[in-house]
C-alpha cells in the first residue's frame, strides 16, 4: 500500500508481520472492520457467498470472527470453523483512496 507505507502506521504494520500476505490481510482488517466505539469501517467490503456469484455488501459486524486469507493468489473471507466464506471480494476505489489516506493519517 504505496499511501501507508512510509508512514508511522506503516512501519508498525511491516514491523510487525511476517510476509506479505500478513501485511495484506492486516491492511484488509484495518480498513473494514469497526474501529471501536462509534467509529464506523472505514470502508465497505462486497463479495459473493458461494454457492451465489451475486457481488454484495458484507456486513462485518456479524463477521467478526471471520478472517481474511489468502488462497489460490486471491484474498477470501473465511468463517472460522465450516466452510463458509466470501471470495470475489471488492470495495469502491473511491472508499479505498480515504481509506488509505486515514491509514497514513494515524499514528501509532
Amino acid at each position: 500500500m504505496r499511501g501507508v507505507k512510509k508512514t508511522s502506521y506503516g512501519i508498525a504494520v511491516y514491523g510487525m508481520t511476517e510476509s506479505a500476505d500478513d501485511i495484506l490481510t492486516w491492511l484488509c482488517n484495518a480498513m473494514v472492520r469497526s474501529r471501536g466505539g462509534d467509529r464506523p469501517p472505514l470502508m465497505k467490503l462486497f463479495g459473493s457467498e458461494p454457492p451465489s456469484r451475486l457481488i454484495e455488501e458484507i456486513y462485518m459486524e456479524p463477521r467478526s470472527s471471520y478472517r481474511f486469507e489468502k488462497t489460490d493468489g486471491t484474498i477470501i473471507l473465511k468463517a472460522p470453523y465450516g466452510s463458509s466464506y466470501f471470495m470475489n471480494l471488492c470495495v469502491n476505489e473511491r472508499d479505498l483512496s480515504s481509506a488509505i489516506a486515514e491509514l497514513a493519517r494515524t499514528e501509532v
